[in-house]
């Protein structure tokens, strides 16, 4: 699992440009459930924003990446689970004027010991930038997970002023070239993948193709309020952090098939022949959330050069308008020629009405959609629907799965039982201090 800063009390659209602003900071899981129970140094900045883009952000992302190792926050206070309900004052930016608008950046550094054996270690742990990096291996493992606010508007005439009501999280990661192969990584067995598939562990090779690599940055926006389909969950940060990682590896097709690993190493290989395909791909997304997924998948798919994708990200209607608000403002991170669309899908409907022009998906992802038990047998009932689309064009389906109740895995028999049999090919651990890891499950019909 992962931890994450948000606010019980988030800053006001509207501020007056000469008193502090008081806010109270949470440190929780992903539901806001739970609050860490470990002590943290809380850092904070203020990001400039004008004509709705932040200032500080306009230069190369490559350069804010290297600067993150510096402490360019100010200390802010010391969180801890017994005060979790303090109110914290916040110094108003420097030289701040009348019209003016800010973003108020939160992270997280921990105190003392993070786990019931561990503890951060010595001299790695600076105060960041606020940004969440995807390709690193140790992502959530020691900091919760960094919060923007909303922009705040200094003004005189801020009396009234309504809480904000949405926060965004900003993640980058590195692309590498997709040409080049490690050639450390040739002639894996599948023993060797389905052992090095089990954990992050980022190993960006020095030979990336020229002209192949690039950073991606996404601003994902979710809402304070405790509507589940508006906030991200802990398996859409680990199954978009290990894609990124896995293709980062760029694991070359198996050399030899090593007992009791097949069915990893076929899975895997599988997954990875349609990640890297030159040619177009159909993706579908079940249970999109705030998207993710669906823009990690684009934007790993847009350093092929010919990909022309179409990408249908769904979830209930009423996720839709933040849905499509996330997709379009992160446009620019996406290749033009990958289409990316939102929509409505009822698991209990019938695909065909649904879904009128659509043949077959090559890939259906899911993350975080086997919590609720009583959706089972729709959920069953789609993913059958969807391996029938096609009888010669069956999907490959991967299933981002975090365990809250035991009873939860009964899952994996009812969609054996449809003929989708799923095998766990990766995982990520998350906070030294939290419980269950996110398990990365692949299944082919």
């Amino acid at each position: 699992m992962f931890f994450y800063l948000s606010f019980i009390r988030p800053p006001p659209t509207k501020a007056p440009v000469n008193n502090t602003l008081l806010i109270t900071p949470q440190i929780a899981n992903d539901l806001r459930t739970e609050s860490c129970t470990t002590d943290h140094e809380l850092f904070y900045d203020w990001v400039r924003v004008e004509d709705g883009a932040d200032i500080q952000t306009r230069a190369a992302v490559h350069a804010r990446r290297a600067s993150a190792k510096k402490p360019t926050m100010t200390k802010l206070t010391t969180w801890k689970a017994a005060n979790a309900y303090k109110e914290v004052p916040v110094p108003l930016p420097p030289s701040v004027r009348e019209g003016q608008k800010y973003k108020l950046v939160l992270a997280a550094v921990p105190i003392g010991p993070v786990g019931p054996n561990a503890s951060a270690p010595a001299n790695t742990l600076p105060p960041s930038t606020g940004r969440i990096l995807l390709d690193d291996e140790r992502l959530g493992r020691w900091h919760p997970l960094s919060v923007s606010s909303m922009p705040v508007l200094f003004t005189y005439q801020s009396r009234g002023a309504p809480k904000q009501e949405e926060i965004e999280r900003t993640y980058e990661f590195r692309i590498t070239g997709s040409d080049a192969e490690a050639s450390a990584s040739a002639n894996l067995t599948l023993e060797e993948i389905s052992t090095q598939l089990k954990g992050l562990q980022l190993e960006v090779p020095k030979d990336c193709a020229p002209g192949k690599s690039r950073d991606v940055r996404l601003v994902i926006r979710e809402q304070t309020s405790f509507d589940l389909d508006k906030k991200i969950w802990d398996s859409g940060i680990g199954m978009s952090a290990w894609l990124v990682q896995w293709l980062n590896r760029r694991f070359p097709a198996p050399r030899a098939a090593q007992k009791g690993n097949v069915a990893v190493g076929e899975a895997a290989t599988r997954l990875k022949d349609i990640l890297n395909s030159p040619d177009a791909i159909n993706v579908l997304e079940l249970g999109a959330g705030v998207g993710i997924v669906a823009l990690v998948l684009a934007a790993l798919r847009s350093r092929l050069a010919d990909a022309d994708d179409k990408i249908l990200t769904t979830d209930l209607e009423s996720a839709l308008p933040l849905l499509n608000h996330t997709i379009e403002f992160n446009a620019s991170a996406i290749s033009p020629r990958i289409s990316v669309k939102t929509g409505v899908l009822d698991w209990d409907e019938s695909l065909a009405e649904q879904l009128p022009e659509q043949d077959s998906f090559d890939l259906v992802v899911m993350a975080d959609v086997a919590y609720n038990h009583d959706s089972f047998s729709s959920l069953v009932k789609i993913l059958s629907g969807l391996q029938t689309m096609d009888p010669a064009k069956k999907p490959c389906f991967v299933l981002g799965y975090k365990e809250r109740d035991a009873a939860e895995r009964t899952l994996w028999e009812l969609t054996e039982a449809v003929g989708i049999k799923f095998v766990q090919i990766g995982s990520v651990p998350g906070h030294a201090a939290g419980d269950a890891p996110v398990e990365i499950w692949v299944a082919q019909s």
